[in-house]
């Protein structure tokens, strides 16, 4: 169960609300009882997990291609300066930070901490 400590009367009694009903426990019969922490996201964590691969992306993507490749001199001559390259690469690391940020802002934990029961 659930719920937010609605009262505690000591030295048996414990009363939980979840929604909008309230249960009482007899504490003889709570066998766990635990605490929030909280909640958190993974926003930067994706941030940086994006980055990276958002980076490896670009950089796989602009140096593919053979003759026509976008960021490879040794295969074609028309290819972009390095500084071009640079610059395309850093977009697609900032484009996949810009993206992980926003799916580990989705996603959540909740960390939970046991309260001793004394009986």
């Amino acid at each position: 169960m659930t719920g937010k400590l609605a009262r505690w009367a000591p030295p048996d009694t414990l009363a939980i609300s979840e929604a909008d009903h309230i249960s009482s426990f007899a504490l003889a019969d709570v066998k766990q009882f635990e605490v929030s922490n909280g909640s958190r996201s993974y926003r930067f964590l994706g941030a940086g997990v994006g980055l990276v691969v958002g980076t490896t992306a670009t950089i796989l993507i602009a140096n593919s291609g053979g003759s026509t490749s976008l960021c490879d001199r040794s295969a074609n001559q028309d290819a972009l300066s390095s500084k071009e390259c640079l610059g395309i690469y850093a977009l697609g690391g900032v484009v996949g930070a810009g993206l992980g940020y926003l799916v580990g802002s989705l996603i959540h934990s909740e960390s939970w901490r046991p309260v001793p029961l004394e009986k």
